[in-house]
């Protein structure tokens, strides 16, 4: 398979990745931001106190491309919140793009979204499509430009999040942070801060992000949907409590999202009755 020569752009991209215990899955992240056809200018990797050989693996890494990866070694396990936000804060590039250690992107992502934001320069975040690594070939060719893109209205976002974090890229100058204080939906509190204090977002409908694992309900743990459930309303109450929103669309959104999170734990259950 042959892929777009490596491109040069007049910008920087940081990518940063939170790992804690991810010693069987960050080789393969890394590889995947190793194969970009748009390089980044470097990789923070922020150690969140890992119990595991995680500490082994991450250091193996930086030794083999040590002007390219960085170590951040947290004491203290603070959550992916606490560590994307330390990793925003040593970054140095134009932009920040955001993947989790389990999971990889398309080679072509990084050229293809640092274009969009480039070509829309009132953008300060954007984020893309994401999908099951064998749900989707992760080495199809796509072509220099971008397919379908749009500007995401803010109000949409209180029904739907358009963002998982590993498809995000953002201006790294933006005064915003995730909110610490929250381990579930934290990554949607900040796509919503970004909305709601006036800041465009867009969208990029191509698929350069996979998981390996289900999208949501991984392991079959009901008690996950319920508290991503209870972020996602806090999300609401906040924008409520400092005055993004009325009343009437917190109620509407909040009612709105307990109906989806009813529809999937009854799809969840229904699987495992079928698995039985």
């Amino acid at each position: 398979m042959q892929f777009q020569p490596k491109v040069c752009m007049t910008t920087s991209i940081s990518v940063v990745i939170p790992c804690y215990n991810c010693a069987a899955t960050i080789n393969r992240s890394v590889e995947s931001v190793l194969q970009q056809s748009l390089p980044a200018s470097e990789i923070i990797l922020i150690n969140d106190a890992s119990t595991d050989h995680t500490t082994e693996i991450i250091y193996g890494i930086q030794k083999k491309i040590p002007q390219t990866v960085k170590i951040i070694s947290l004491e203290v396990n603070g959550g992916a919140a606490h560590a994307r936000n330390i990793g925003w804060e040593q970054a140095t590039g134009d932009f920040i793009a955001f993947l989790d250690s389990d999971d990889t992107w398309h080679p072509e992502k990084l050229r293809i979204q640092t274009k969009f934001m480039l070509d829309n320069p009132e953008v300060s975040i954007s984020g893309h499509s994401i999908d099951q690594a064998e749900a989707a070939s992760s080495t199809a060719t796509l072509g220099f430009g971008y397919s379908t893109t749009q500007i995401l209205r803010k109000i949409s976002l209180l029904f739907s999040n358009p963002f998982s974090t590993p498809t995000v890229m953002l201006k790294r100058k933006v005064q915003l942070r995730f909110p610490e204080n929250q381990r579930y939906s934290e990554d949607f509190h900040l796509w919503l801060s970004f909305a709601f204090n006036n800041h465009v977002l867009g969208y990029i409908d191509q698929t350069l992000a996979f998981v390996h694992k289900p999208l949501w309900g991984h392991s079959g743990l009901s008690s996950h949907l319920l508290k991503m459930e209870q972020g996602e309303i806090n999300n609401f109450i906040d924008l409520f409590k400092n005055r993004k929103i009325n009343a009437l669309l917190m109620v509407t959104a909040t009612s709105w999202s307990i109906l989806k999170f009813v529809k999937r734990l009854a799809s969840l259950l229904f699987r495992k009755l079928v698995n039985i």
